[in-house]
């Protein structure tokens, strides 16, 4: 194997140093909605939630955390403490809107969506059946009626009672 001349390889160095001094490319910077929010984040109940929609698009907001989850549009997404990330100490939630379970590294590092959205329909955690299934709570949920006990009945008598009396004494009875 031949060895390299001595100007090859100084020419190799230098390029490799041109390489090291080329300006990094630029970094990602929260939006000023997120950034003001900072503050709120480092609460316990905050995180920042980042959602990439169906046509690849992202979208970032700051949202509670409540009972372990969190209510992007109409859909809510599990978030659970193993699923959020750290972000230069801020909690970060990676979530894909068709999804209800968070991107969670290294088991998932790519966001294939077509492979994903067949990986979410076969586990059932599609967000359209979760609408579904939300809808149909609402519409099944009891409704508060009002308890007719002997107190209730009590002032129903008395103020009809007192009604009658009066229409009396006026004379329309």
């Amino acid at each position: 194997m031949e060895e390299e001349s001595i100007t090859q390889q100084i020419a190799k160095l230098k390029s490799e140093l041109a390489q090291m001094q080329e300006p990094s490319p630029k970094q990602f910077k929260l939006p000023l909605g997120a950034r003001i929010a900072r503050g709120k984040v480092l609460k316990k109940e905050w995180v920042h939630v980042i959602l990439i929609r169906t046509n690849g698009s992202i979208q970032i907001k700051t949202l509670k955390v409540e009972d372990d989850t969190v209510k992007f549009g109409d859909y809510f997404y599990d978030a659970r403490a193993g699923n959020i990330l750290r972000w230069k100490g801020m909690p970060v939630l990676i979530i894909k809107e068709w999804n209800i379970s968070p991107e969670v590294p290294p088991a998932s590092h790519t966001f294939e969506s077509d492979a994903d959205y067949v990986a979410a329909e076969t586990q059932g955690k599609l967000t359209a059946s979760q609408r579904l299934i939300y809808t149909k709570m609402k519409l099944d949920s009891i409704k508060n009626k009002m308890n007719l006990n002997m107190g209730t009945i009590l002032i129903i008598l008395l103020i009809l009672g007192g009604g009658y009396f009066a229409l009396s004494a006026l004379g329309y009875v």
